[in-house]
């Protein structure tokens, strides 16, 4: 299947319509937070392929499903995907420059679930305290700040190599613009816990600049807004206590209301950012 390695990178870049914040607090010294992409439709795909090397992938992804692997666990797991027969590991070769990098966020592990109803991506952070949460966001933006660092300067090497009528192309301006854009959305989020009380903020304003950089241009911000349109954000929290009382409006409850769910268009999430931020409160 000459798109098998296609679909499966695409878990890195929103491809999904589908994206999960999903945070479990019911053990204060293991907190587990994920930001789990779903590929149910990439799934479909997969499925519906006949040839010989598409089912040995698909058998590989399973076998190397379900599990917490290091960067450098993931990227071995990449590296045995066969793509027509042949070993195409360049075509993770941007993965490779940032290994290194990645490989510093020891707290970091990724995930692919892939059972009979679900294919989801998972960008899993551990930690021991919602202060150590909090450290290890810290490190995520500084690590990633380098890593754009580094992208920056790739992409404006290859930019050389164009004639300057491509350089100007509205393609060109958009990538630009992505580029130029050095934060982070994900690992944004702060946290506060005391007592019965829980509280979740982001920086808005980075949250905008992270999909919608103030370098784009009207007719580029149009077209990502577009594409945005598809996407949806739920929020799963889960703590050890149920909850009394909670910020967000129209907020779903499991049974013994120590779980809460909320589901936004991305777009809503842009034109007002505050809707990211809420707080908690539990029963004694």
């Amino acid at each position: 299947m000459r798109n098998f390695l296609v679909l499966i990178l695409m878990s890195f870049a929103f491809t999904s319509c589908a994206i999960n914040e999903v945070v479990d607090l019911s053990n204060p010294n293991e907190i587990r937070y994920s930001n789990e992409t779903d590929l149910i439709g990439i799934k479909r795909l997969l499925e519906k392929q006949t040839d010989n090397t598409s089912k040995n992938n698909l058998e590989i992804l399973k076998k190397n499903s379900n599990k917490d692997l290091s960067i450098n666990e993931f990227i071995s797991f990449l590296k045995t995907l066969d793509l027509n027969q042949t070993k195409q590991n360049d075509k993770f070769e941007d993965l490779y420059v940032i290994q290194e990098d990645l490989s510093s966020l020891d707290f970091m592990f990724y995930r692919i679930d892939y059972n009979e109803k679900d294919f989801k991506f998972l960008i899993i952070n551990k930690a021991n305290s919602i202060s150590n949460l909090n450290e290890n966001f810290n490190k995520l933006q500084e690590v990633y700040k380098i890593i754009n660092h580094k992208k920056q300067l790739k992409f404006e090497a290859e930019l050389k190599k164009l004639k300057k009528k491509e350089r100007d192309s509205q393609l060109i301006n958009l990538m630009r613009s992505q580029n130029n854009s050095t934060i982070l959305s994900f690992g944004n989020s702060k946290y506060f816990s005391e007592g019965n009380f829980f509280k979740r903020t982001i920086d808005t304003k980075a949250f905008v600049e992270s999909y919608l950089p103030s370098s784009l241009s009207d007719e580029n911000r149009e077209l990502m807004k577009t594409m945005f349109s598809q996407y949806k954000v739920n929020f799963k929290y889960t703590f050890a206590s149920p909850i009394k009382n909670i910020s967000i409006a129209d907020a779903l409850f499991s049974l013994y209301r120590k779980t809460f769910s909320k589901e936004y268009s991305l777009i809503e999430l842009l034109n007002n950012p505050e809707l990211n931020n809420f707080t908690v409160e539990l029963e004694d």
